[in-house]
């Protein structure tokens, strides 16, 4: 069976982070507009085959872990709380940090950037 959007631990967690290339994309009154939540139903679907049990480490495990169930509960909140900006710059900046532990973990010089 295919997958829909995506299988795997780097590679989907590549396309979770494209998606806020694409809110970036819409122009500053449409951006207003958008909900958060929105947000989190389209990038999240690549957490849905995120294999973090493929993680090289437990502390990574977890954060993946953590990540993924956090983001498919905001989702699709059940709640009448919807998730705030901050919780979606909490994921992203999550996401890059578990990118940047899998390359030292494989030995690779890793820097963060200074303009994200």
């Amino acid at each position: 069976m295919k997958s829909e959007f995506g299988k795997g631990l780097t590679y989907n967690l590549g396309l979770f982070l494209a998606h806020q290339m694409q809110n970036n994309g819409f122009p500053p009154e449409i951006k207003k507009h958008l909900r958060v939540s929105s947000w989190f139903n389209g990038a999240s679907d690549h957490l849905f085959e995120l294999q973090w049990q493929q993680a090289p480490t437990e502390i990574l495990k977890e954060k993946c872990k953590r990540l993924q169930d956090k983001c498919l509960k905001w989702r699709l909140p059940l709640s009448d709380k919807e998730p705030a900006n901050q919780d979606r710059e909490w994921a992203l900046n999550e996401t890059r940090e578990i990118l940047m532990e899998i390359d030292k973990y494989l030995k690779v010089d890793v820097e963060k950037g200074e303009w994200e």
